[in-house]
C-alpha cells in the first residue's frame, strides 16, 4: 500500500467523519443554549448557561472549520 493511498484511506474513513461529527456536536451544543437562553420561564442563571453554550458551540465551530481548512492547506502542500 503506497503512503498516498495510505493517506487517503485515513482522511476519508477517519478524519473527515470525525471533523464532520464534531461539528454537528457543536451545532447541537449551540442550539441548545440558544433554546436555553430564550426559555422565558428558566431562571437567571440558565439565561446565563444558554449564552455560555452558545459560545462554546461557536468557538467549536471556528475550531472544526479552522481545522477542516488546515487539513485542506496541507493536502495542497503536499500536492494532493
Amino acid at each position: 500500500m503506497s503512503a498516498d493511498l495510505l493517506i487517503n484511506k485515513i482522511l476519508e474513513n477517519i478524519i473527515n467523519p470525525m471533523v464532520y461529527f464534531l461539528m454537528v456536536v457543536a451545532i447541537i451544543v449551540f442550539i441548545w443554549g440558544l433554546v436555553q437562553y430564550i426559555n422565558k420561564e428558566a431562571p437567571a442563571d440558565k439565561h446565563k448557561e444558554g449564552i455560555d453554550k452558545m459560545i462554546y458551540g461557536a468557538i467549536g465551530l471556528t475550531i472544526m472549520f479552522s481545522a477542516q481548512g488546515i487539513i485542506h492547506i496541507l493536502l495542497d502542500f503536499l500536492g494532493r
